[in-house]
């Protein structure tokens, strides 16, 4: 039973990953960016439900405003979970960028591209 529940939960995710680039494609260009953020935060949490991750946020995250959050995540779960308490734009490596469909994925949540050991791409 437990493989079957894997299965379906990888359908069901990558059937969402889909529904995320085609949104990216079809909406993010008219949209505001609060609109925009609006539809990442749902898409993240939506995610996380088909995962069976339960989200618990401890405190209230300021919900406008500035806020530098600074993480060394563990995983790539950490990243939905972070997005799903409140929106955020993430820096990555460069490479990451490339990677099929999760690079248009992140590249589409506002992701910021930063070249390991370059100075220069820190600016």
């Amino acid at each position: 039973m437990r493989p079957l529940r894997a299965l379906w939960r990888g359908l069901r995710a990558t059937a969402h990953v889909l529904s995320g680039l085609w949104t990216i494609r079809t909406e993010f260009g008219r949209l505001t960016p609060p609109q925009t953020e609006l539809l990442v935060r749902e898409w993240t949490r939506r995610m996380l439900l088909i995962l069976g991750v339960e989200l618990v946020v401890e405190g209230t995250p300021p919900e406008h405003g500035p806020l530098l959050q600074v993480a060394n995540h563990m995983s790539w779960l950490d990243i939905l979970v972070m997005n799903a308490a409140r929106p955020s734009r993430f820096i990555s490596k460069a490479d990451a960028e490339h990677w099929p469909l999760l690079g248009s994925l992140i590249t589409g949540a506002g992701t910021l591209y930063l070249e390991r050991g370059s100075r220069r791409a820190a600016m």
